[in-house]
């Protein structure tokens, strides 16, 4: 299968999940490597060959883009959903993207809880894993974060008091990390 049809590939499968997908191994190096080598080909070449050479340069290069922000905006979405992602789903960039942004959403909700005078306990507030056993709309945590909505199967870190009630009602049930 060529690049282009992987990606096109990945890309449909990106768009066509509400979830992250996995991606084939090895298609960021790949990626970069056929990119590389068509543009070293299409300064060699002459003419049509290398028109035809950056045009595919250029077909790989939005292909690509499209994927990473079709992805970028799902792993924005868990962040501001307060859903836990499957590290394994991201590309070494991605992981580093997600935990800026999860450090970038601590620092938020703690000047948030600064802001409106929340005691030190809420911040320090234990939190549980938890795997959602039916489907449930958003809710606002203790912590005055919203979270969900979640889907049976989703998994996700919330305030143990929250938790210990989905768990209670039969909602959710405690992972062990």
């Amino acid at each position: 299968m060529t690049l282009l049809n992987e990606l096109l590939n990945a890309l449909k499968a990106e768009i066509s999940s509400k979830e992250l997908q996995k991606l084939p191994d090895s298609l960021v190096e790949r990626i970069k490597k056929t990119v590389e080598e068509l543009l070293n080909t299409s300064r060699e070449a002459k003419g049509l060959s290398s028109e035809l050479t950056k045009a595919e340069v250029e077909r790989i290069r939005t292909l690509a883009r499209e994927l990473f922000n079709v992805r970028r905006d799902k792993i924005l979405r868990h962040v501001a959903e307060g859903i836990v992602l499957d590290k394994s789903l991201l590309t070494e960039f991605e992981a580093k993207f997600y935990d800026s942004l999860l450090k970038i959403d601590e620092e938020r909700l703690n000047d948030l809880n600064a802001l409106l005078l929340v005691e030190k306990v809420i911040e320090d507030q234990k939190r549980i894993l938890v795997r959602f056993l039916k489907d449930i709309p958003s809710f606002v945590g203790i912590d005055l974060r919203t979270y969900g909505p979640f889907r049976a199967e989703d998994v996700a870190l919330i305030p143990a008091p929250n938790a210990e009630a989905l768990i209670k009602h039969g909602v959710a049930v405690e992972l062990k990390r």
